[in-house]
């Protein structure tokens, strides 16, 4: 059962930037249409053409380390799992890691899924479970973005989240 979908065609749908206290500096996801901003990074368009949206983090004005951070609307637990559906991209020389996390209500966050540096200028597709132990209780879902240096963008696309495992 299809739970939540976005293509970030007409707005963000309820995701939102985070801010950690501890960060000096701090990056945001931005929607957007198009090639980024930076030469030899990020997308030159959406998946499905030069007319569409997606959301990215541009890294250009970052330093080492600095955090791009993005939190789902709230989901609720449980008992048959979640399934994760989404394409990012990553690319630039110095690309820093993408990774997905649970985020339980008042618990630690637990990491679903990570893809390391420079993938190359093509959209990935990929699928996360998020079994039915880690769902106990209503969670979100954080998609965290690092950068190590100013060559480097992330993007995330066409976002679905369905209340089964992937694949059943």
């Amino acid at each position: 059962m299809l739970m939540f979908e976005c293509d970030f065609e007409r707005s963000v749908c309820g995701w939102q930037n985070v801010t950690e206290s501890n960060q000096t500096f701090q990056l945001d996801w931005f929607r957007h249409k198009g090639s980024t901003y930076s030469r030899m990074t990020g997308p030159s368009q959406d998946r499905h053409g030069p007319d569409g949206h997606y959301i990215y983090v541009e890294s250009s004005r970052s330093r080492f380390g600095d955090l791009a951070q993005l939190l789902s609307p709230s989901l609720v637990s449980s008992d048959t799992g979640y399934c994760v559906e989404f394409y990012y991209h990553k690319y630039g020389r110095w690309n820093g890691n993408l990774t997905m996390f649970l985020v339980p209500e008042g618990g630690t966050r637990q990491q679903l899924w990570e893809v390391l540096g420079n993938q190359g200028d093509s959209w990935h597709y990929q699928a996360v479970n998020i079994s039915s132990e880690q769902a106990v209780q209503d969670f979100k879902i954080m998609f965290e973005a690092s950068v190590d240096g100013f060559s480097g963008d992330a993007a995330l696309d066409d976002l679905k989240i369905h209340k089964s495992l992937c694949g059943t």
